[in-house]
């Protein structure tokens, strides 16, 4: 009977006991295991232990809740694993299967004993770690995966204020930890008994011989015994999850997500950047993923790149939930698998009462993944999502959907072709401008004065953009101010279309977007130097809350029905709070692609 503490994250545990026997396992024939074969186990010397343990938690909530009606001892909850421990002195080499398919593939560069005569045959690498992940046939890195996912990080223990390595004994260290839920006993044979572990849809099993049909049958009873109290046991960790949380009747949690940013990510290969992502899932099921953004350590996701979304959950059953809700950073990779970068998870407790706020979370190795030992973060917000939140998702996503299923090819031909049809430029062949260079007044002329305005020189067009706006978009929900905005023009802007040559250019819109509202000018096609005309929706009013607010202006070419299909030629931001009150400003900006300070690319235009 042993009696131990540990601290897991910001929770104490308490193993209250464990029960230990010392038993064989034989290498299974196949790893797929179906029929049940197994090696005699004394041909392999497979020697194990199997604990298993009762551990009592103390919820992290009943010290950082101090004025929470439940009490310490009330906040706990006790769980069962079952650890299985290795001999330390097999660490040292690796039993080769050779009625696997793939035993001569296991074989090479490791230190290998014929597992009939004993005999060793060295090599230059000698692997270091054997046993029941190890043995596994080509097509099956599922149930490889599967043990791996069991694989046990609790090496240090403390006893009495001392930190103990080996709390099992020098000899033996703890190998797997398996939940009693995903620990299950398919039969028993006097001392043998076949256990199945579990989880997430797979399964592989094992035999373990016990030196005594006496201590398989205690084996078989304490483990009943604990799945008797699985139930009892989940409502009391409920109890101490909800710590006082009233939930009602069916009730449903629609939460807004918003995956903000991460900071100081690690690469993944010492060569390049990773191109980091997010997934989050719950009870390992996938629910929502991030586009990646390419070569950075501090990547910042937006609309385009998936940071919003929105996911429904009963609240019983996230209460319910071992895990939570876990978010996961990998590595996007065109070519093999996409390395994990380390993941963090959310308590419900933290998802019920988050109210919008930014919080960063620590990002941890997963076990069986490397530890890069940076002080990487992400940045979330979360909230209850409003009516609003709702309607404006699915329009974005159906919005998206569509846009994904044109044919985009053909749309772009479609455009390309349009602008090579439409002139934009003539030479005035009578009236006052004749022999004069005219243009195609864009986005249309005047409505008062379509003939007049229709067409005019550059020098004329200049003249018309700076005349007083004749509409003006009132927009925003702040008091203390008025912020007049009217967009002018753009000089010297890329070409973002193919054919620019034949007529197709960059359609410009700015985009704009002040504390709490978001604004869009009128595009302007096929134009490198475009002015937005009086008439034309360039005029906007955004009502101040607060004086030291910026206003983040964008230029984009607008490409397609999608929203996240225009491209972006350049940004700027706009300082605003040393401007004068009651004073006109003509402002000139270049633009750039990237907000971080100089020095900076070429600029895009202004």
């Amino acid at each position: 009977m042993l009696s131990l503490e540990r601290t897991v994250g910001s929770s104490t545990t308490v193993l209250k006991n464990a029960h230990v026997w010392e038993v064989s396992s034989p290498l299974p024939v196949s790893y797929h295991n179906r029929g049940g074969h197994y090696l005699p186990a004394g041909f392999a010397g497979r020697r194990r232990r199997i604990s298993v343990e009762v551990h009592k938690v103390i919820s992290p909530f009943s010290e950082t809740h101090s004025s929470s009606s439940t009490s310490k001892e009330d906040a706990t909850f006790e769980i069962c694993y079952v650890r299985i421990l290795q001999c330390r002195k097999q660490l040292d080499q690796t039993v080769i299967n050779p009625f696997t398919q793939n035993a001569k593939r296991a074989a090479k560069n490791i230190e290998k004993i014929n597992f009939i005569t004993g005999s060793r045959r060295s090599k230059d690498v000698v692997e270091t770690d054997s046993g029941d992940d190890t043995t596994v046939e080509a097509g099956d890195t599922d149930r490889m995966t599967l043990m791996q996912s069991f694989r046990d990080n609790d090496t240090h223990y403390n006893v009495e204020n001392r930190v103990v390595e080996h709390p099992f004994g020098t000899d033996w260290r703890a190998k797997y930890k398996i939940q009693l839920r995903n620990f299950h006993i398919v039969e028993t044979k006097k001392n043998t008994v076949s256990i199945q572990f579990e989880e997430k849809g797979k399964s592989t099993q094992r035999e373990f011989i016990f030196d005594t049909a006496t201590a398989a049958n205690d084996f078989c009873e304490i483990i009943q015994k604990n799945k008797d109290l699985l139930d009892s046991r989940a409502e009391q960790r409920l109890r101490v999850s909800l710590d006082g949380i009233e939930l009602e009747q069916g009730e449903q949690l629609t939460l807004l997500f918003d995956i903000c940013s991460g900071s100081d990510i690690p690469r993944s290969d010492k060569m390049n950047l990773s191109d980091p992502y997010v997934t989050v899932r719950f009870n390992g099921k996938k629910i929502h993923r991030t586009a990646y953004i390419s070569r950075t350590e501090d990547p910042i996701w937006t609309l385009r790149k998936g940071s919003l979304f929105i996911w429904t959950v009963d609240s019983l059953d996230l209460f319910r939930s071992h895990d939570g809700l876990i978010f996961e950073v990998k590595d996007f990779d065109t070519i093999g698998g996409n390395d994990s970068l380390g993941a963090f998870s959310i308590s419900a407790r933290t998802l019920y009462r988050w109210n919008g706020e930014r919080r960063e979370f620590s990002l941890r190795p997963l076990i069986g993944q490397p530890d890069y030992k940076r002080s990487s973060k992400i940045a979330l917000r979360v909230r209850r999502a409003t009516d609003h939140d709702l309607r404006f998702i699915n329009e974005y996503t159906s919005v998206e959907k569509k846009a994904i299923s044109l044919p985009s090819i053909g749309a772009g031909t479609g455009s390309a072709l349009k602008s090579l049809l439409t002139v934009n430029k003539k030479r005035e062949k009578d009236g006052p401008s004749k022999g004069l260079q005219v243009y195609r007044v864009r986005p249309g002329p005047d409505p008062k004065r379509m003939e007049d305005t229709a067409w005019l020189t550059s020098h004329q067009i200049d003249e018309e953009s700076l005349k007083p706006s004749k509409e003006w978009v009132d927009i925003g929900s702040g008091r203390l101010g008025k912020i007049f905005v009217e967009i002018i023009k753009c000089d010297d802007l890329p070409n973002l279309d193919t054919g620019g040559s034949l007529g197709n250019k960059t359609d410009a819109f700015v985009s704009m977007v002040y504390e709490d509202c978001v604004a869009k000018s009128e595009t302007i096609k096929d134009c490198l130097h475009p002015r937005w005309m009086p008439w034309s929706k360039r005029a906007f009013i955004f009502n101040m809350s607060h004086t030291s607010s910026q206003l983040f202006l964008g230029v984009f070419d607008a490409d397609g029905p999608s929203l996240s299909s225009h491209d972006l030629v350049g940004r700027v931001s706009v300082e605003l709070s040393n401007a004068v009150p009651d004073t006109e400003y003509f402002l000139t900006y270049n633009l750039y692609p990237t907000a971080k300070c100089p020095p900076r690319d070429t600029n895009r235009g202004t």
